[in-house]
């Protein structure tokens, strides 16, 4: 385009272009935590925006995050690689429940 500027700044991958962001996906994983309605809906839009999303199954009784493009575990270790971790619970008894166990 005539008289177009992009600007790129690597740091966050983010593009402008006339006015126009656009965010380049990462490279690493999201962990998740607490897949409730808001949380379910939250990581269900980050996978399909091309971020990989490990989600941590609290109930696998009520799972069906396959569905949504996530990658389901039942352990919370298991998110101990990603990039970084979102956590979406209702209360404090249920994040400690979530990093400490049943028992914790």
């Amino acid at each position: 385009m005539e008289g177009s500027v992009l600007a790129i700044d690597n740091d966050v991958g983010l593009a402008i272009d006339g006015g126009h962001c656009q965010r380049r996906p990462l490279d690493g994983n999201i962990g998740f935590v607490g897949l409730g309605r808001m949380g379910s809906a939250m990581a269900a839009n980050l996978a399909a925006g091309g971020c990989g999303v490990i989600a941590y199954i609290r109930h696998p009784d009520r799972a069906a995050e396959g569905a949504l493009g996530l990658e389901p575990k039942l352990s919370i270790a298991d998110l101990s690689d990603c990039d970084f971790v979102i956590s979406m619970l209702s209360d404090d008894a249920a994040v400690r429940e979530a990093v400490f166990g049943k028992t914790g």
